[in-house]
């Protein structure tokens, strides 16, 4: 999805996980592979949802009007295409998403702002194209025609994110041993974006066998962790204009000249986005190696600090809970 003005802090957001080809088994169980395969195309719809509130304290005079809350819902429908990679040994995933029904609410100084699926659909469809290695990891990527980075290529072979659906979103990372029903294991993934250094833990267990979808199905919990960050806006800023395929869409000129402005008023914004721990449910079919549901809720929270304010500081903190749902389109 694309992101842009105080939605960019949502790129943030990044989910563990992986896909690749199917393999033998190996040990106790089945080896768990994503079996994605040149030709085959995939359709899931889409649930999602998010609520956001704002608050500020402190200075009274300075935080006014600074309260605000963000509520969210729309379906949609998802469709992967696999083709062959630019090498033999790669695979091109095009993701496509279409908003079908839904709407926004955003209420700010007492009144409340409708935000209609249209103008939702301008900001959220988009087009993801990626390239992977057998093991799954990005090799390129790019977003509605934009190229990423190698940084942001980086993050995200260990991460998907929240605001841009990509194949690794949809399920855990697997182990290349066995797993069977009661089976537990690990995963540690780091990246860096935004002069940030990410840290994620996961935990994950196959908790039960269940007929989805007329399937025989795993049921996998996962829960994954990130570690507590700290920035501050200057810092971000200057990772915004040195990584300009992340303003999504925006005038480059225009963010200058609003950053521009901020900065003449003389204040300084410290940046803590707490540790928070996504829970993620996949029911994962092992004979055809495709994910065909999946739950995930991300709740997070940050506190922007500012200060250099007339009268004291400003301390504004920023809850959201973001939840989606994917099931594989008969």
């Amino acid at each position: 999805m694309r992101t842009r003005g105080p939605a960019a802090w949502l790129l943030l957001v990044l989910l563990v996980a992986a896909c690749g080809s199917g393999g033998p088994e190996e040990g106790t169980g089945a080896v768990l592979r994503y079996a994605y395969e040149p030709g085959d195309s995939l359709a899931y719809d889409l649930e999602a949802s998010m609520d956001m509130d704002m608050t500020a304290s402190g200075n009274a005079a300075a935080a006014a009007g600074m309260d605000a809350s963000l509520v969210m819902s729309v379906t949609g429908r998802l469709d992967l295409r696999f083709a062959v990679g630019p090498s033999p040994d790669t695979v091109e995933i095009t993701v496509a998403q279409e908003l079908l029904e839904g709407g926004a609410r955003m209420t700010t100084l007492g009144g409340e702002t409708l935000i209609p699926l249209s103008d939702l659909a301008d900001q959220m469809e988009q087009e993801v194209v990626v390239v992977v290695d057998p093991q799954g990891r990005p090799v390129s990527m790019s977003v509605n025609g934009t190229a990423l980075s190698a940084q942001m290529l980086g993050v995200l072979s260990g991460f998907g994110g929240g605001e841009t659906l990509t194949p690794q979103q949809f399920g855990p990372e697997f182990p290349i041993t066995g797993l069977y029903v009661g089976a537990e294991w690990e995963t540690d993934n780091s990246g860096e974006v935004l002069g940030l250094a990410f840290r994620q833990h996961g935990r994950h267990k196959v908790v039960a066998e269940e007929q989805v979808l007329g399937r025989t199905a795993y049921r996998i919990d996962s829960r994954l962790t990130t570690a507590e960050l700290r920035t501050d806006l200057t810092a971000l800023m200057a990772a915004l204009r040195a990584t300009p395929e992340l303003l999504g869409g925006a005038d480059p000129a225009e963010f200058d000249a609003a950053i521009a402005q901020f900065e003449s008023m003389g204040v300084a914004v410290d940046v803590l986005m707490e540790e928070y721990t996504v829970t993620m449910t996949t029911w994962f079919d092992p004979a055809q190696g495709i994910v065909l549901r999946s739950v995930t809720e991300t709740p997070m929270a940050m506190t922007m600090v500012m200060r250099g304010f007339p009268g004291g500081e400003v301390e504004v903190l920023m809850e959201t809970t973001t939840e989606q749902r994917l099931t594989l389109a008969a």
